[in-house]
């Protein structure tokens, strides 16, 4: 009877040990990580509503940037030299001194104006950013040398945000135009975006559709190739464009696109034929006249 006593105090000595272990071990790990995955589901629960609540204020962001204009001057160049042959009437058209187009841009920046980007303009419109007070964005068409040797110093110097689109199939092709290696360079510098300007430079609305087509998904492919970067931005070569080609830009993967059609504002249905202006030789007021807003 003794034997039987004590064993089974044994025994509940033991069980009593057994659960006090399993209390403690319960206490020190399981719980825990019990606890730890339940926060850890908390916290992803709540992040998944925060996305979902950012994904919706940007939809919202989005569709009322979507139905609304930007003022947002886009400035058209070609040359920024001095024309030395007096009988080249066309490039002189086409040109402006390195000194005015200086004055151009320190009239800008003096006057509040921020230069930004084609980039920055498709995040704005996607809800993924915010636009300055005054943008401003400054771009060259067609990629020719003088970029390199003349407009671009001074932009580096006034640390100036500047697109440049490229004839993708001009490059190296005489000493008019931009080399590889010149272009190389460029795109190393945080302040000027690469863009599309076709292959050739065709009138696109006077080739067939598939070789409309070819020239703008063929500059894209090949820029993008050669610059290991996307190329996200294109503007018509002469400006020419229908609606067939702005959709045909757009299937290309293209975020914008550029006319030469006169005006400072922007929409995002328009996206696809943004206004510009030739700046011309306007410096100081007789400049931001050019630029006054076509709203009140």
């Amino acid at each position: 009877m003794k034997k039987w006593v004590l064993g089974k105090q044994f025994y509940w000595v033991c069980a009593t040990t057994a659960v006090f272990i399993l209390g403690i071990i319960y206490a020190s790990v399981v719980y825990p990580m019990q606890l730890r995955k339940q926060n850890e589901q908390q916290i992803a629960r709540e992040e998944a509503r925060s996305l979902q609540l950012a994904q919706q204020q940007r939809n919202v962001l989005t569709r009322v940037r979507s139905q609304s204009e930007i003022y947002l001057p886009i400035l058209l160049y070609h040359y920024v030299e001095v024309v030395t042959d007096e009988r080249d009437t066309i490039r002189q058209g086409l040109s402006i001194t390195p000194q005015i187009f200086e004055s151009q841009l320190t009239t800008l920046l003096a006057n509040g104006f921020t230069p930004i980007t084609f980039d920055d303009l498709s995040a704005y419109y996607a809800g993924r950013a915010e636009l300055p007070p005054k943008p401003v964005i400054v771009t060259f068409d067609d990629g020719y040398r003088d970029f390199y040797t003349d407009a671009f110093p001074i932009l580096k110097k006034h640390q100036v945000k500047a697109a440049i689109f490229v004839v993708s199939g001009f490059l190296d092709y005489t000493k008019n135009y931009l080399t590889r290696a010149q272009l190389k360079e460029i795109a190393t510098s945080p302040l000027i975006e690469i863009n599309a300007h076709s292959v050739n430079h065709p009138n696109l609305t006077l080739l067939s559709l598939p070789n409309a087509v070819w020239e703008i998904t063929e500059s894209k492919r090949a820029l993008e190739n050669f610059l290991s970067r996307p190329v996200n931005h294109f503007a018509y070569p002469f400006g020419a464009y229908s609606q067939i080609l702005a959709y045909e830009v757009a299937r290309a993967g293209f975020q914008t696109a550029a006319t030469v059609e006169f005006g400072v504002n922007q929409s995002f249905t328009g996206r696809f034929t943004l206004k510009r202006i030739r700046v011309g030789g306007f410096t100081g007021p007789e400049l931001l006249a050019k630029m006054k807003p076509e709203f009140n």
